[in-house]
């Protein structure tokens, strides 16, 4: 049967690559174990600590979770190593509730890959005593959230792209080198905004892989590293199904006015209670100032009812 004609969509025309910082392209590019792979080790910095021949990566994996009525939700990218596994998520908004969702998606990626671990552990016959025992145990995780934003502009951060995230004792952060109170559960979180300023040359591996997924293909200088080409490769708009060229499509035109005013709101909201933590401060301060100078407390009360009402209009 002869091959239906594929329809590139208006919004492609013209290109010659599909951009990885759109979820549809950013899996397409990892399907390759190898490829999948070499970006973790990239990014996690590790020196081949992930092997292709022992990865298993599963895209837009579905997680139903029941509340009691089922609810599924879908990880961009769920990858298995050897009993360890990894959730690699790309976000191109920002919105008010992003920490809760890295944190929910958390807590699905420890459930579903405890399952896994159960699962694999199935074949070692273990008994019902060594079964127990490990009944709490949990594989090592870590949740990678590639953020093409500041993941939280409302605090102070530092330079770094780079934010571990994980569960510490508030004891031991009073040491000088804290530790988590567990090492198995770690977020790992990229700002490609900061990466991209701070770092302006392709000069690593990590910096290829951040380059290419913030800025396309174009950002990348042209390569013959076996891996590198067939990433680049996946990306080819003429390689591309009638499927991925339509999701690409659908990414790239979905409208995230909602998030983004949402988000605005929040940030407003933040000033304008920064705004008013620092008058109630120095309204407070004046009052002493006043006080110290032999202003009786009664003018002083009232001094202060009338700046509550000021504050109220």
């Amino acid at each position: 049967m002869e091959n239906q004609k594929v329809i590139v969509p208006d919004c492609l025309k013209g290109m010659k690559y599909l951009h990885p910082g759109y979820g549809p392209a950013f899996r397409k590019m990892l399907e390759p174990p190898d490829v999948a792979a070499d970006f973790i080790n990239s990014i996690l910095h590790t020196d081949k600590g992930c092997n292709a021949i022992n990865l298993t990566a599963t895209f837009e994996k579905p997680v139903d979770v029941f509340y009691p009525e089922k609810k599924t939700f879908f990880f961009d990218a769920h990858v298995s190593m050897e009993r360890r596994y990894m959730d690699v998520e790309l976000q191109r908004m920002h919105h008010k509730n992003f920490v809760d969702r890295i944190v929910l998606y958390g807590a699905y990626h420890i459930i579903h890959s405890k399952r896994l671990l159960e699962i694999a552990r199935e074949n070692e016959k273990l008994e019902n005593n060594e079964i127990l025992r490990r009944r709490y145990e949990l594989p090592k995780l870590i949740s990678l959230w590639i953020c093409n934003f500041t993941p939280r502009p409302d605090v102070q951060e530092c330079d770094g792209y780079r934010d571990y995230w994980a569960l510490y004792s508030s004891n031991d952060l009073k040491q000088e080198i804290p530790l988590p109170v567990s090492e198995k559960i770690k977020y790992l979180i990229i700002d490609l905004p900061k990466f991209v300023k701070a770092n302006p040359k392709v000069d690593s591996r990590e910096a290829f892989w951040l380059h290419l997924i913030a800025n396309g293909v174009q950002a990348v200088p042209e390569t013959d590293d076996p891996v590198f080409r067939k990433a680049i490769d996946n990306l080819l708009v003429v390689n591309a199904s009638q499927e991925l060229l339509d999701k690409q499509k659908e990414s790239m035109t979905y409208n995230y006015s909602h998030e983004r005013d949402d988000f605005e709101a929040m940030l407003l909201d933040a000033k304008t209670d920064a705004h008013n933590e620092g008058l109630d401060e120095g309204l407070e301060n004046g009052f002493k100032i006043f006080k110290t100078l032999g202003v009786s407390e009664e003018v002083l009360a009232k001094a202060r009812q009338m700046a509550d009402a000021q504050s109220r209009k």
